[in-house]
């Protein structure tokens, strides 16, 4: 088959697999000789097959592929499962560790922000790690022992600004370590800190 314009199949809509397979096969039962790309590979309405289909692109067939994508599915249920009984037991404990950390002022709000960050992309991972730096901020550290704690959980920047972010608004210390561990802080920034450090000065009075 020459490969042209006119004889190219056009999917409507967003194109997958199965769509241009099942639009090869009704070109062919209509008479019609089409053709269509899909990553690379070229098919033909003349000999296209789902088995011929899916060895070509995922090397095995649509019903081996179909057993991996549902067996996938079941392992990924079965992990959340897992992960929602953890949280069931993490929840009351990191709402529990900060009452020790956290002005009284602030702890429905940090029983708030454990309920709904546990169950973020990092399933709470950064409510663990700014239960760890409030305890230390208790120690009076420096700027440079404020930003080597940040630095030794190896967070990617996503997590260590959320972490960073949760220590601001509950740490009575939040405000000194937010500022040791930004880059730079902009105008809005900067007022931030101001008012939480006014904040936690009017509630420890």
């Amino acid at each position: 088959m020459k490969l042209t314009k006119d004889n190219e199949l056009i999917i409507e809509g967003p194109s997958n697999l199965n769509k241009i397979i099942e639009g090869l096969i009704k070109a062919r039962e209509q008479g019609l000789e089409r053709w269509a790309r899909f990553n690379g590979k070229t098919f033909y309405s003349t000999d296209i097959t789902y088995d011929k289909a899916y060895q070509t692109i995922y090397g095995c067939t649509k019903e081996e592929f179909d057993k991996k994508i549902e067996k996938a599915r079941l392992e990924f249920e079965e992990e959340k499962k897992k992960e929602e009984e953890k949280l069931k037991i993490k929840i009351p404990e990191w709402i529990e560790r900060g009452k020790s950390l956290i002005h009284e002022s602030k702890q429905k709000d940090w029983e708030n922000a454990v309920n709904a960050r546990a169950h973020d992309l990092y399933h709470g991972k950064e409510i663990e790690e700014a239960l760890i730096v409030m305890k230390k901020l208790q120690e009076n550290l420096t700027n440079e022992e404020m930003i080597e704690l940040l630095k030794k959980e190896n967070h990617s920047g996503a997590s260590a600004n959320l972490v960073r972010d949760l220590v601001l608004h509950f740490s009575n210390k939040g405000p000194d370590f937010y500022e040791a561990t930004a880059l730079t802080l902009n105008e809005q920034e900067k007022k931030l800190l101001e008012q939480i450090r006014n904040n936690n000065k009017n509630i420890t009075k």
